[in-house]
């Protein structure tokens, strides 16, 4: 009784993910309260795709950049990007490593949120 509420929270979690008025942080934190909480029903069938959609997901973001603007914002803002990126990889991967994650999936994260 209790996978089957698992996989229905699972199901109803995607859904609501998919609506306009859900930002992408408000669906990160939906996801790690739902991983955190009553865990991934589906082990065996999401460690290929998340694989796959983690990276489609780091190269959409870098597709949304401007570099135009990028460039535009002075050599200060370059700077200042150029630390933040490398902080947050660095952050990000350690607590990754902390975390027991495999060093990919840890790297792929910080990639994305670094990026973001």
């Amino acid at each position: 009784m209790k996978n089957n509420f698992n996989k229905l929270l699972f199901f109803i979690g995607i859904a609501v993910c998919l609506f306009p008025f859900i930002s992408p942080a408000i669906a990160l934190f939906m996801g790690l309260l739902l991983g955190f909480s009553v865990g991934n029903p589906y082990i065996i069938q999401t460690s290929k795709a998340s694989k796959y959609l983690l990276q489609l997901s780091v190269v959409g973001l870098g597709f949304g950049m401007n570099l135009y603007e990028s460039l535009q914002s002075g050599k200060e803002g370059m700077i200042f990007t150029i630390f933040s990126v490398i902080g947050v990889l660095a952050l990000g991967y350690w607590l990754g490593r902390r975390m027991l994650m495999d060093t990919k999936t840890a790297y792929l994260i910080s990639s994305g949120t670094a990026i973001c």
